[in-house]
């Protein structure tokens, strides 16, 4: 059971990584890149394209860029901290029992959640 749920994971990041190649192929193929900046911004624009279609591959890609320009602006010390923190935040918050956050204000915050390959399917 285990080893299918991985097979559905490889498959669905597969499959997402090759709609973000071809959609990034099909973009230099209308227009042609005019150098590395153009490349970088292109790129930058299908994975947030993508990833609007819940492309997990942009998403995750996405993220990675995100924590790798904290890292670079923050130094490694406090980026560390500030992981760290977040890591117990988040294990505190799993901790209690809490998935759902009060704001301030009283209003339940959003919070992200994990969806299957089939829910997606379902939603599609």
């Amino acid at each position: 059971r285990l080893l299918r749920l991985q097979l559905e994971r490889v498959g669905l990041y597969a499959h997402d990584s090759r709609t973000i190649a071809t959609t990034l192929l099909r973009s230099i193929r209308s227009t042609p890149v005019k150098g590395i900046d153009d490349l970088m911004a292109r790129t930058k624009q299908v994975l947030l394209e993508t990833s609007r279609q819940a492309n997990v591959a942009s998403i995750k890609i996405l993220n990675g860029e995100k924590e790798l320009n904290l890292l670079r602006y923050h130094g490694l010390q406090k980026y560390l901290q500030m992981a760290w923190q977040r890591r117990r935040a988040s294990s505190y918050s799993i901790a209690e029992g809490g998935g759902a956050a009060e704001t301030d204000d009283g209003r339940t915050a959003r919070v992200a959640f994990m969806i299957t390959s089939q829910n997606r399917q379902d939603l599609n």
